[in-house]
């Protein structure tokens, strides 16, 4: 996702941009819609601008217990420094740029960003019974599910 500097000097805030997901390469993600919005505010000082804002997304997930797809929702804010300085704050994420630049990308930033807020251990709801040993791999979460028990 690009920004252009042009846009960045007017310090905007709460800003909506729409971006497709495919040009943040999360190639193994599936969203909801391809089309996402992303809420930013810039302010700036000697040449730094500083980025704050959230997105709210939603993308299809596969239960790590059951194997069902359901859906996630990506809600979380995220903040960054744009600097031309070689001695950025050590307090963000800073993406280095020089003066002749058109535009910034922060399609790392996002995809970075949504790895680290993905829950390592992904289940459709937290009590998730997962599958059935049998033959059939019954998903246990079903309500009309019978269990019959052999006695030996």
């Amino acid at each position: 996702m690009k920004i252009l500097f042009s846009e960045l000097r007017e310090n905007f805030k709460n800003k909506t941009f729409t971006f497709n997901a495919d040009d943040i390469n999360l190639l193994e993600v599936k969203f909801k819609n391809n089309l996402q919005k992303l809420i930013l505010s810039v302010s700036s000082e000697n040449e730094e601008y500083y980025v704050i804002g959230k997105i709210n997304s939603i993308y299809i997930e596969t239960c790590d217990r059951c194997l069902h797809d359901f859906e996630k929702a990506w809600n979380s804010s995220l903040d960054f420094i744009i600097s031309s300085k070689k001695n950025a704050s050590n307090n963000y994420d800073v993406i280095s740029f020089n003066q002749t630049q058109e535009f910034i990308n922060i399609s790392d930033i996002l995809r970075d960003h949504f790895f680290i807020n993905r829950p390592y251990k992904k289940l459709c709801k937290i009590n998730c019974k997962g599958l059935c040993v049998d033959r059939k791999s019954t998903r246990l979460n079903s309500s009309h599910l019978v269990i019959s028990y052999a006695v030996f």
